[in-house]
C-alpha cells in the first residue's frame, strides 16, 4: 500500500489535519484527488476500509481513522539488528539430535 500511495503521500498528508473522517468523504477523495496506477484500485480501497475503519455511527455513516492512515503510510520499517540475526538462525542448535536420552522425540513436539 505505501509504494503504491507513495506518490501521492503530499496530497494525503495536506488533505486534512482531523483524526477521524466519514468513509464517504475518503472515498470521494481517493477516487478524484489521488492519480496513481494501479490496476486494483478498488481493492485497495476496500483494504482501506478493511484497516483503518473506526466504528460506526449509522448505517450510512461509518468514520475512519485518517490519522491512523496516515502514521502508516509515513512509517518506517525498523529492523534492528537483533531481529536481522535471529531471523537468520535455524531453529536447531548444531549439537541439537533427533535422539535425546536414548529415545527418539517427535520433531513436531520439539517445536
Amino acid at each position: 500500500m505505501r509504494i503504491v500511495l507513495r506518490e501521492n503521500a503530499d496530497v494525503i498528508n495536506e488533505y486534512s489535519k482531523e483524526e477521524m473522517l466519514s468513509w464517504d468523504e475518503f472515498e470521494t477523495f481517493y477516487n478524484d484527488a489521488l492519480k496513481f496506477d494501479y490496476p486494483h484500485k478498488d481493492k485497495l480501497l476496500e483494504f482501506i476500509k478493511y484497516f483503518f475503519l473506526d466504528h460506526i455511527v449509522s448505517g450510512d455513516l461509518l468514520m475512519m481513522n485518517l490519522a491512523a492512515f496516515k502514521d502508516h503510510l509515513f512509517a518506517r520499517r525498523r529492523i534492528t539488528p537483533e531481529k536481522r540475526d535471529s531471523s537468520l538462525r535455524s531453529r536447531r542448535r548444531s549439537d541439537d539430535s533427533s535422539v535425546t536420552g536414548g529415545t527418539e522425540e517427535d520433531p513436531l513436539r520439539r517445536r
